[in-house]
């Protein structure tokens, strides 16, 4: 008997945890089976948003500090050579002449305009 009853009520808890209850009609005569999640309103799933990206400007400034120096020139540098792994904003700003890759000619260019010898496609406001 005991075997049994530990029978049952794990027979329950299985149905519990698959979601499937046993509900008695009003007149409590016969048993009906009905799947609880057809009963429940489900909530929508949340939507991912994107953040926008902000814009890519390419100044050649790669650290950001209002003016070209040789420091931006040698930063650029290293992203060529993959020593260093730009951001967003950095890689914007390291692709000097608007190309969409980053390559040693962008590091000369910001190099020479530095020097005021060349410039880059957007000049630094």
């Amino acid at each position: 008997m005991r075997h049994e009853t530990i029978f049952i009520v794990i027979a329950f808890f299985s149905l519990a945890l698959a979601g499937v209850w046993v509900r008695q009609p009003a007149d409590c005569t016969t048993p009906h089976w009905t799947d609880e999640a057809r009963d429940t309103p489900t909530a929508l799933p949340p939507t991912w948003t994107p953040t926008p990206l902000p814009p890519c400007l390419h100044t050649g400034d790669v650290d950001d500090s209002g003016s070209l120096t040789a420091a931006d020139s040698q930063q650029c540098f290293f992203f060529v050579l993959s020593l260093l792994e730009p951001t967003y904003q950095e890689a914007c700003a390291a692709d000097c002449n608007n190309s969409g890759t980053i390559t040693a000619a962008d590091s000369q260019t910001i190099f020479e305009a530095v020097l005021s010898l060349d410039s880059c496609a957007e000049p630094l406001p």
